[in-house]
C-alpha cells in the first residue's frame, strides 16, 4: 500500500480569527443571566424565570466552552505540524501501525506529547473501561477538526452562522430548542482529560488524515477495508490488553464472564461516522467479521443524509453485527426512537444525571408511557471496583455485561426491540 501525504485541507476549518470571532459571539450565550423568550434559530437557554439556573448554566457553559476552545487550539497547532508529512501503513507482527516519514515536533509547548520523536501510531487502540479493542477519531464539530456531524449544533465553538443552521435542523427533529447547557456534545468527554493530550490528538489526527485520503478513490477504499479487516482479525481481545497468557482463548473469555465466544469491538470511543463512504467501509468490515460484535453510539441521526445512509447499508439492524445506537442530543432527555429513525438503527442511548434518574437499574413503563431508557449501565456501580464492563452486572443478572453490543435490537428474553441504555453523567 502506497504512502499518502497529509494535505493542508485536513487542518481545522477554524482559523485563529474564526475562533476569536466565535469566542466573542459566544459571550452572549455563555455569560447571560437573563434571556429573551424569543427562540430564534433554535438556540435555547435555561428557563428565564429561574435566575439561579441561569447562573449555574452560565458557569457550566463557560467551563465547557473553555475546554472546547483549548482543544481547537491544540488541534490547529498539531495539524500544522502534520501538513506535508507522509503516512505509510506498516504491518508489525499482528499489529497495524501508521508510520510518518518525519518525526513530529514536540508541540504545543503547553501540551507536548509524552514521547519525543513520535513517528508511529497504532491503527487501533484499547478501551480499558470496556476491555475491548477500539478505533477512535477526533471528536467534535467538523468546523473544529472533529468528525461528529451531530456536534455542529451542540458546541459553542462552532461559527454562529453554521451553528444556527444546524441548531434549526436539530430543533425541528427533537421538537425543542437546542440548550447548550444540556447539549451532550458541549460537555464531550472525548475533548478533555486524557483525550486532550497531544499524544492522543496526534494519533487521532493521523488516523483521520489517512482514512480521509483513502476514501478519495475506489482503490483506496478497497485497501482501507482490507487494512481494517486485517487489524480486526488480529486485534487483541484479552482483558488486560496483552497477549501473554497461554490459556485457551475460549476458556479465558468464559472465565471473565463474556457472553459467549464472540469478540467485541468498540467503534468510535471518540468520533463518529463523518461520511456515507466511511460508514460503508465499516459495514463492509463488519460483514467480513461475523464473529465480532461492533458497537457504535452515534449522533449522525441529526443529518438526514447520514441517517438514511445508516438505513441503506445497515438494515435490517436485527440481523447486523454492527450495532449503531442513536445518542440523545441533550442530557436528561430520551434518545430518538429507533423505530422512527429507520431499519438500520438499534435502540438508543441516554445520559441522565444521577439525581434525575428513575429508581432502579431497570426502568419499567408506567401508565403505558415508554420509559426514557430500559437499562442503567452498571459499569460505575459502587460494587464494581474496576469500573469495567466485564465486571458489571448485565440485564440478565450475570456478571460480565455486553448489553451495548448484544441487546441493541433484542431484549435479554430474545424479544425484538432492544434495550435503550442510560450512561449516568459522572
Amino acid at each position: 500500500m502506497a504512502a499518502i501525504t497529509i494535505k493542508l485541507e485536513h487542518q481545522s476549518a477554524l482559523t485563529e480569527l474564526d475562533r476569536a470571532i466565535a469566542s466573542l459571539a459566544r459571550v452572549e450565550l455563555v455569560g447571560a443571566t437573563k434571556r429573551s423568550r424569543e427562540r430564534s434559530s433554535g438556540l435555547g437557554s435555561a428557563p428565564e424565570d429561574d435566575t439561579g439556573a441561569l447562573r449555574i448554566a452560565s458557569e457550566a457553559l463557560q467551563k465547557s466552552h473553555a475546554q472546547l476552545e483549548q482543544m481547537a487550539w491544540i488541534r490547529a497547532v498539531l495539524q500544522r505540524a502534520l501538513v506535508g508529512n507522509r503516512i505509510t501503513p506498516v504491518l508489525d507482527g499482528r499489529q497495524v501501525w501508521l508510520e510518518l516519514e518525519h518525526a513530529l515536533p514536540t508541540v504545543p509547548a503547553w501540551n507536548p506529547p509524552a514521547q519525543e520523536n513520535l513517528r508511529r501510531f497504532q491503527l487501533l487502540s484499547w478501551t480499558s473501561k470496556m476491555g475491548t479493542p477500539s478505533f477512535s477519531l477526533p471528536a467534535g464539530a467538523i468546523t473544529m477538526g472533529g468528525t461528529c456531524p451531530g456536534a455542529n449544533a451542540g458546541q459553542s465553538v462552532v461559527p454562529l452562522s453554521t451553528l444556527r443552521r444546524a441548531a434549526r435542523r436539530v430543533s425541528e427533529q427533537i421538537g425543542a430548542p437546542v440548550h447548550f447547557a444540556q447539549a451532550i456534545c458541549q460537555h464531550c468527554y472525548a475533548e478533555g482529560g486524557q483525550y486532550s493530550t497531544a499524544s492522543v490528538q496526534y494519533a487521532q489526527l493521523v488516523r483521520l488524515a489517512f482514512v480521509s485520503e483513502m476514501l478519495t478513490s475506489r482503490e483506496g477504499q478497497g485497501d482501507l477495508t482490507a487494512l481494517f479487516d486485517y487489524a480486526i482479525k488480529n486485534a487483541n481481545y484479552y482483558l488486560d490488553g496483552r497477549r501473554g497468557s497461554l490459556d485457551p482463548v475460549e476458556g479465558w473469555r468464559r472465565a471473565r464472564g463474556e457472553r459467549d465466544c464472540r469478540r467485541y469491538f468498540r467503534l468510535h470511543d471518540s468520533g463518529d461516522f463523518f461520511s456515507p463512504g466511511y460508514l460503508a467501509i465499516w459495514k463492509s468490515v463488519a460483514n467480513l467479521n461475523p464473529d465480532v460484535s461492533f458497537w457504535a453510539p452515534s449522533r449522525v441521526w441529526v443529518n438526514e443524509m447520514l441517517r438514511e445512509a445508516v438505513n441503506a447499508v445497515n438494515g435490517p439492524a436485527e440481523h447486523s453485527n454492527l450495532v449503531i445506537r442513536p445518542s440523545a442530543f441533550h442530557i436528561n432527555e430520551a434518545a430518538p426512537d429507533a423505530r422512527e429513525l429507520g431499519v438500520g438503527w438499534a435502540a438508543g442511548a441516554t445520559t441522565y444525571k444521577d439525581s434525575l434518574k428513575p429508581d432502579g437499574p431497570r426502568v419499567m413503563a408506567r401508565g403505558g408511557r415508554r420509559p426514557p431508557y430500559d437499562w442503567d449501565c452498571q459499569a460505575y456501580d459502587s460494587a464494581n471496583e474496576l469500573a469495567s464492563c466485564r465486571e458489571a452486572r448485565a440485564p440478565d443478572g450475570r456478571i460480565g455485561c455486553r448489553a451495548c453490543w448484544t441487546y441493541g435490537t433484542r431484549t435479554p428474553e430474545g424479544a425484538p426491540g432492544g434495550l435503550a441504555i442510560n450512561y449516568t453523567l459522572h
